[in-house]
């Protein structure tokens, strides 16, 4: 009897019932929903923000080594040579300036076999000695060094932010009479020049310390970044953010990390339709 009671009996009372409770089962798979489609926008773009990663990681090898290949061949010049064993510092810095030229973005330190520095270009606070940049020891030895280093080509506790290095030994026959010392630095300039080129806005890291960051950078909690990307919201847009740590930003001392945000709002609205 209960069964009958409960019974639809006419097609307008089944549409009836159909109409009323599918608002109810609409309500009860949104949660469900809401995650699958969350799952399926970080998927969506866990591709692109690998490209970005990629591609972040050529822009610096590329920038490294075209400033690797111009260091030797300003180390290799006869006149490098002529101006470090005369000890003149007007000619040393006619050729750190012509090299700041082409590269205006880096700093430039031409010392000779003492440490002496007979030439800086582009550094607020220069060392005294090169002896006192890490890797110059290795190249007055005759090797050339290179790494990332807390100050550059400044004096340590200087405020400089921290640099890639690129210290190259300057000979005559197998004597070394110095060397000529590179420094890229790694700061917001940097970001904001490699962030237009690639399309990303970008924050650089030391530990879990934010040094710098572009202009739209939308992380704000450092300490969410997880091994896949996270989405941020900023105003109408959305971004996947994640972090990575470039091979050639990992010193024995200074360790740097890179947090790449891409513009994913386009892949969202189309997940959501």
């Amino acid at each position: 009897m209960a069964i009958k009671l409960f019974r639809l009996s006419t097609v307008r009372a089944k549409l009836l019932w159909l109409v009323a409770t599918t608002p109810l089962m609409l309500v009860a798979a949104l949660p469900v929903l809401s995650w699958v489609l969350g799952k399926q926008l970080v998927d969506e773009v866990d591709d692109r923000v690998e490209v970005a990663h990629k591609s972040f990681e050529i822009e610096l090898q590329d920038d490294l080594a075209a400033l690797a290949l111009a260091s030797r061949v300003i180390a290799a010049d006869g006149d490098t040579a002529r101006a470090i064993e005369a000890g003149d510092r007007d000619r040393a810095d006619d050729l750190a300036e012509r090299f700041v030229a082409a590269y205006p973005d880096i700093d430039v330190v031409i010392a000779d076999a003492r440490g002496t520095v007979l030439s800086h270009v582009g550094c607020r606070n220069p060392v005294r000695d090169a002896r006192e940049l890490p890797e110059i020891a290795s190249a007055l030895a005759g090797r050339e060094a290179r790494g990332v280093t807390a100050s550059g080509c400044e004096r340590v506790g200087s405020g400089a932010p921290p640099a890639y290095l690129i210290a190259v030994p300057v000979k005559q026959s197998d004597r070394v009479l110095g060397a000529v010392v590179v420094c890229l630095p790694i700061d917001t300039a940097h970001l904001i020049n490699a962030g237009q080129k690639l399309g990303l806005e970008l924050g650089l890291l030391r530990g879990s310390t934010l040094l710098g960051k572009t202009e739209g950078f939308p992380l704000r909690d450092i300490g969410s970044l997880q091994a896949r990307p996270t989405l941020e919201e900023l105003g109408e847009r959305t971004f996947a953010v994640r972090r990575f740590d470039p091979r050639e930003l990992q010193g024995t001392e200074v360790k740097l990390g890179v947090v790449a945000a891409l513009d994913v709002t386009d892949v969202r609205g189309l997940v959501r339709r």
